[in-house]
């Protein structure tokens, strides 16, 4: 896809050429209220479920947008919008997947990866400025949520939810080896700007299937999965959320950091 180097898509958004990751169907974005940072979203990088892992890749370049992906038996609708209100502006999606196989996919999730690598100001690869909601509720920063890591492991981590699936059984996941061993909760995961004055949110609305991040030096991503569930032949299921940005201090119940929850 080929594009100017900028250009606006809605409101006080501006798509730009994504520095990277382009074969994965990334796209990037810029927020005016915030200049000098890019935002990338790959919505989604990837489809899994305990049978299967599917790569829908979608091009758009405005809001609102609707794409379409088809691989044999297996198709996927994303729609997209802009959202704004009086403090705060986004984009919100949803996703339509449908299936026509003659077999159930169980526990079928879109990992939606938002990255912030381009976005200096909101890159917190000591997590200290990310959140999450505990199992009870309660807002932590991820720094301190337990994490499974070793020998030839990457510094990547998939965090279990109540209510969700189990990442260890699914086709995509269950291989890296880096589940947490603690169980968290919510609809969300964000992180608050070096200057405190944005919250940046990936929101799932509606179940979700598991939090991810990634502090790869070049990574710096935040991930709120959806979970669509067991889908059956010949049916189809749905789910929606946003990515969103408010103006805000730090999160109402964000603990400062302590002892590690779930800590095995």
């Amino acid at each position: 896809m080929t594009n100017a180097p900028e250009r606006s898509i809605a409101e006080g958004l501006r798509w730009v050429e994504p520095r990277n990751w382009g074969h994965l169907g990334a796209h990037s974005f810029r927020l005016d209220a915030v200049p000098g940072e890019e935002f990338m979203l790959i919505f989604p990088e990837w489809l899994t479920s305990r049978e299967t892992v599917l790569l829908p890749k979608f091009a758009w370049n405005r809001l609102p947008a609707t794409a379409r992906w088809q691989e044999g038996p297996y198709s996927l609708t994303i729609s997209l919008r802009a959202e704004r209100s009086d403090r705060s502006i986004g984009i919100a999606w949803e996703y339509l997947f449908r299936n026509e196989a003659s077999a159930r996919l169980t526990d079928l999730a879109a990992f939606n990866c938002l990255n912030l690598d381009a976005a200096p100001g909101f890159k917190d690869l000591a997590m200290e400025r990310t959140w999450v909601s505990d199992a009870d509720g309660q807002k932590i920063c991820l720094r301190d949520v337990a994490k499974t890591q070793g020998p030839g492991k990457r510094t990547m981590q998939f965090y279990p939810v109540l209510h969700g699936m189990d990442p260890t059984l699914t086709a995509k996941i269950s291989g890296y080896g880096v589940t947490s061993p603690a169980r968290l909760s919510g609809d969300r995961i964000g992180v608050l700007s070096k200057s405190g004055d944005w919250l940046i949110e990936s929101i799932v609305d509606g179940p979700l299937a598991c939090l991810f991040n990634n502090w790869e030096a070049d990574h710096g991503c935040i991930h709120a999965a959806p979970l669509f569930g067991d889908v059956a032949p010949a049916s189809e299921a749905g789910v929606r959320g946003s990515v969103r940005f408010t103006r805000a201090g730090r999160p109402a119940g964000l603990q400062r950091p302590g002892p590690q929850v779930g800590k095995a």
